[in-house]
Parts: structure tokens; C-alpha cells; sequence
């Protein structure tokens, strides 16, 4: 008889009643040619089949994502209209495309000013938010494309999401990139949006017949999952003599690198948000990420993290 091999696939998703709230997911990485665009493409068109209805939104000057759901990008309102305030109905700028319950937001090379022309606008973490929430619930999921800087843009896509998912091409310096966009989240779950959420990180471009995939695959596999990818979280079973908790402590710690830019900020006075922005890219550790991999390394659990990272 032959052996018959383990079933890998998602379970197919069950039908929906209705529509809405959507669920916002940030599809993002700072290094570019990495398979965002792909990947949200494929994602959407996989959602939108098994009866989602799905709004993407092109948060790229480039335009890729307009292009490829066959869309000029110079013809009617964008994204950028919405943004700098010119146009105040989310509505009036989506595109229905030739997917069934699949929905587009486009975009062009006039978003590249956007971040220039916010500097000064009142809240401008939030602005897309704003602009999804007038639309949220008409939709399932809406997934940002986002372009591949760490900028405001991107931190307007984070702030508005519920989740990240990090497209990651198995080399070696996409893997180091991400290291820096887990500082940016953690930065913005701290002052902006706490309930941001890392969904996972997607390789992409994998080809099994180089030993560097397999190298990248495994670094991968060895910092955020096991074997298969998947995390384990465990809870205290404790024993009568700790009642049902953990024997003794463990300590958080939050280490922030003396680096000579950090030094300089010091001196200079400069603004909290400024110094943490550049201790998170030199290195800095922050009291929540040395939780959350004790918690992975099975040595506390999250009730007890939170306790400590009130923020």
C-alpha cells in the first residue's frame, strides 16, 4: 500500500454571512524586488476566490501593483489625491477590477511627494487610517502594498494596520533587512498603533537547488519558528509549593547601544521619538522584544510580558 503524504494545505476558509469589518494587513519590506507586489497580488486573487471582498491599496509611487490588476497609472483619482486632502471620499478613488469581489486603490508617481508635502500635516501617522476606516466595512481584508523605504508612507501603512506580513527573498541581505523593520514595528506598536501584529514572514523566491536558500531558509526557521515554521508558546503549569506559577524570576531587559550617533542625539537635546528611532536601527533592544523571545524560548508567557511592557 502506498504511504500516503501528510496534507500540508489551509484548510478552506467557510463561507461568509456578511461583509466587514476588514482586517488590514501591511505587506511590507524596506528592500525592494523581494516579491511584495507578487505576493499581495496572489493573495488577494486567493482570498477574493474563496468569496472575501478585498481592497488593495497601491502604497507605491512605483505603481506596480496598479499595473499588474491592468490599470494605467496616470488615469483618475489615487491614493495621493486622498492623502494630501485634495479628495476626502475613500470611495470615490477605488477601482473594481476584473476579479470577482477584488477592489483596487491605485496609485502613481505623484505619491512620491506625499511625504514631503505631509511633514507639517496634524496627525499625519493616521491619515490612511482614516481613509480605510471610512471603507472598512464594506470589506473583508484590505492589504497595503507598501514601497520599499522605511518612510512616512510606510509608517501610515503600519499605524493603519492590523498585521505585517514580511515578504522575504531567501538571500542574504534581504534577511538582513528585516532585523531593522522589526525596530520600525516595534517603534510604532509603541507610540502609534499597540495592536499591531506581526503575521508571519513569507519566503519568497526559494530555490531548492542552491545551498543559499536552504542557508536563509534555516536562519529564518532558527530565529522566528522551528523546523516546520511554526511557533510554540507555553503557559506555566506550575506545582503546589508555586501555585501554579513560575519558581522564582527572570528578568526583562531593555539595552540601548551607545553608539556615536545615539551620543550625538544625547547631547543635542533631540526629541525622544528622534533618539528611539535611531537606537531601534543601531541595535537597541527593547523590553518588549526580549520578552516576546523568552516567551518563544519557553521561559515565560505572554500574561507575564504584558505585565512588565505596559506600552
Amino acid at each position: 500500500m502506498a504511504k500516503t503524504e501528510k496534507d500540508t494545505r489551509f484548510p478552506t476558509p467557510k463561507p461568509l454571512v456578511k461583509h466587514g469589518p476588514a482586517r488590514v494587513i501591511a505587506m511590507c519590506n524596506q528592500k525592494g524586488g523581494v516579491g511584495k507586489t507578487t505576493t499581495t497580488i496572489n493573495l488577494a486573487a486567493a482570498l477574493a476566490e474563496y468569496g472575501r471582498k478585498v481592497l488593495l491599496i497601491d502604497f507605491d509611487p512605483q505603481g506596480a501593483l496598479t499595473a499588474g490588476m491592468g490599470f494605467h497609472t496616470h488615469e483618475g483619482n489615487t491614493i495621493y489625491e486622498l492623502m494630501k486632502g485634495s479628495i476626502t471620499d475613500t470611495r470615490s478613488t477605488i477601482l473594481q477590477t476584473q476579479v470577482k469581489n477584488l477592489d483596487l486603490i491605485p496609485a502613481n508617481i505623484d505619491l512620491s511627494a506625499a511625504e514631503m508635502e505631509l511633514v507639517n500635516a496634524i496627525s499625519r501617522e493616521r491619515i490612511l487610517a482614516g481613509l480605510i476606516r471610512q471603507v472598512a466595512d464594506d470589506y473583508d481584508v484590505v492589504i497595503i502594498d507598501c514601497q520599499p523605504s522605511l518612510g512616512l508612507l510606510t509608517v501610515n501603512a503600519l499605524t493603519a494596520a492590523h498585521g505585517v506580513i514580511i515578504p522575504l527573498a531567501t538571500e542574504f541581505f534581504a534577511l538582513r533587512g528585516v532585523a531593522i523593520l522589526e525596530g520600525i514595528i516595534g517603534k510604532v506598536r509603541a507610540l502609534l498603533n499597540p495592536t499591531l501584529n506581526l503575521d508571519g514572514i513569507l519566503a519568497t523566491m526559494y530555490d531548492p537547488r542552491t545551498l543559499h536558500s536552504h542557508e536563509v531558509l534555516e536562519r529564518v526557521r532558527e530565529r522566528y519558528g522551528d523546523k516546520n515554521g511554526r511557533f510554540t508558546l507555553y503557559a506555566p503549569v506550575g506545582c503546589d509549593s508555586c501555585n501554579g506559577g513560575y519558581r522564582g524570576r527572570l528578568g526583562l531587559h531593555e539595552l540601548m547601544i551607545g553608539t556615536d550617533r545615539v551620543k550625538e542625539l544625547i547631547q543635542e537635546r533631540a526629541r525622544v521619538a528622534n533618539l528611539l528611532s535611531v537606537a531601534l536601527e543601531e541595535g537597541m533592544r527593547t523590553l518588549r522584544q526580549d520578552g516576546i523571545e523568552k516567551v518563544m524560548a519557553g521561559l515565560t508567557d505572554l500574561k507575564q510580558v504584558r505585565k512588565v511592557c505596559i506600552r
